[in-house]
């Protein structure tokens, strides 16, 4: 009897990371790139080159981004900006959202088998963490780091040296994914010293050797294997230096009515309040069951840092939220397994519901506004304006003997939709250098100078770049007419 239980959990387990790993990896390559997945992607060129990893403390974060996501573009044989493809890059982020998945599992002892397979089961069907899974970005490799990382130091208190290892070197690895990590470093000791107190000196020991081998993974990867020993003393620096973007500042409340309050758009309702009810519940059992419900205590405590620490950071995204919305699901799990009669049929119906929405999220609303986890998503338009482009080059050669010009700032993404072109140009304003080319893009700030300042007759449209970005393109007539001699009938 105890085998066949044993077989059939593994068997559950099995089923639900393949169908985690559905949800990441199926259409990888659909939704139009994002801006930041562009930046990112000159990055990664430029550290494939001969010059490795440069870290920039003012911009990008760390470094493991780059680093996981290297042997698989060389593995694709795309070692530059202009061979990468969407669907490898997103790799990395797939594989890593799929094994935060598993990595729920260690926590067994902690949350009981329903209370753990609760949790692996919303981290998979989350619309937050299933949607940014599917995007190349920092969070979702912080997040897998950061549980595995938690997994591991709630057993710190064994002899066993591996395990201080082990964690030292995920919290490593937390580090040089975002310097953010120190946000989860102190929830979690703040947590451990409101429920358990000070620490025996044994463990202290330990975790300061968690801390020894921590700095020396985060300062092997941000100096990228020693080559730039100086990386050091800028990541120190970039608490101070690091440059936020003030459009993306957000009120103290924006987490909260991102992930807990509903929403109607699109005709449907967008909401994982249910999960944020069961966290809840978990905080309950942990301070009503005595000694028994430590762990759901330090859970609660964490949980609450995580968001009390995001939310008073007045730049918010949505996929800021990835390592705190996990401790939630990790408490939510807990107050699930609390009357297991009850809870189970409502943690499968909650489950139904983060289903269908991510669904939604993750393919049909995957770059719509309508979709609360679609922050600024490039406009599908720009890539059938790439497909576009190519085909009036295709009818008039001039336009790759002339440089395509893109007038204006944060004209993101374009540069990635415009790699087939040899010479593609970026000036901030309208230019006389621009007056005579062939093609020009502008952003919506420039686009009635370079209207008043191009010489001759230009054919004028617009394609959505991003939300509520539109870009005007300007075609001169002699090469839009030979387009319509090519393709009208």
């Amino acid at each position: 009897m105890a085998t066949t239980l044993r077989f059939l959990w593994v068997v559950a387990i099995f089923l639900l990371v393949a169908f985690a790993a559905t949800l990441r990896f199926c259409r990888l390559d659909e939704r139009p790139l994002h801006a930041d997945e562009a930046t990112h992607a000159l990055i990664l060129s430029r550290t494939l080159g001969p010059e490795g990893y440069r870290f920039n403390p003012t911009h990008f974060h760390g470094p493991t981004k780059t680093f996981f996501t290297a042997p698989i573009v060389r593995w694709a044989g795309q070692t530059s900006f202009e061979t990468f493809q969407k669907w490898t890059l997103r790799l990395m982020p797939a594989m890593a959202g799929t094994l935060t998945v598993l990595v729920i599992f260690p926590f067994v002892l902690r949350l009981g088998r329903l209370g753990v397979y609760v949790a692996a089961l919303f981290v998979t069907v989350s619309p937050l963490l299933a949607y940014y899974s599917r995007m190349w970005i920092h969070e979702t490799l912080l997040g897998l780091f950061a549980i595995s990382a938690l997994a591991v130091l709630a057993r710190i208190e064994q002899r066993d040296w591996w395990w201080t290892l082990a964690a030292g070197v995920l919290c490593g690895l937390m580090f040089a994914s975002k310097a953010t990590a120190v946000i989860s470093f102190m929830a979690w000791t703040g947590a451990a010293l409101f429920t358990w107190g000070w620490p025996r000196k044994d463990t202290v020991y330990r975790l300061i050797g968690v801390a020894v081998v921590a700095a020396s993974v985060a300062a092997w990867l941000y100096t990228d294997g020693g080559r730039y020993p100086g990386a050091v003393v800028d990541v120190v620096r970039s608490f101070g230096v690091y440059q936020n973007d003030p459009g993306h500042n957000k009120p103290v409340a924006y987490y909260l009515q991102l992930m807990l309050w509903p929403k109607y758009r699109g005709g449907f309702w967008w909401a994982e309040t249910a999960v944020g009810l069961l966290a809840i519940v978990g905080a309950v059992r942990g301070w009503t069951t005595g000694q028994a419900g430590r762990w759901g205590r330090f859970l609660t405590w964490a949980t609450l840092a995580h968001w009390a620490a995001y939310a008073m950071i007045a730049y918010k995204t949505p996929w800021l939220m990835v390592v705190p919305w996990l401790h939630t699901i990790l408490l939510a799990g807990y107050g699930a397994a609390w009357r297991w009669p009850l809870g189970l049929p409502v943690a499968l119906v909650v489950a139904g519901h983060l289903a269908v929405q991510t669904g939604r999220a993750c393919f049909r609303y995957a770059s719509d506004d309508r979709n609360p986890y679609a922050y600024s998503p490039t406009s599908p338009d720009v890539e059938e304006l790439s497909v576009l482009l190519s085909k009036i080059a295709e009818a008039a050669p001039v336009m790759r003997e002339a440089p395509i010009a893109v007038v204006g700032r944060e004209y993101w993404p374009l540069p990635w939709y415009l790699r087939q072109f040899p010479r593609v140009g970026y000036w901030p304003k309208m230019a006389d250098a621009v007056a005579e080319l062939p093609v020009v893009l502008a952003m919506p700030a420039e686009a009635e100078a370079v209207a008043a300042g191009l010489h001759g007759e230009y054919f004028q449209f617009w394609r959505g770049l991003r939300h509520e970005v539109p870009v005007t393109v300007f075609i001169r007539q002699d090469c839009w007419q030979r387009y319509l001699a090519r393709h009208e009938p």
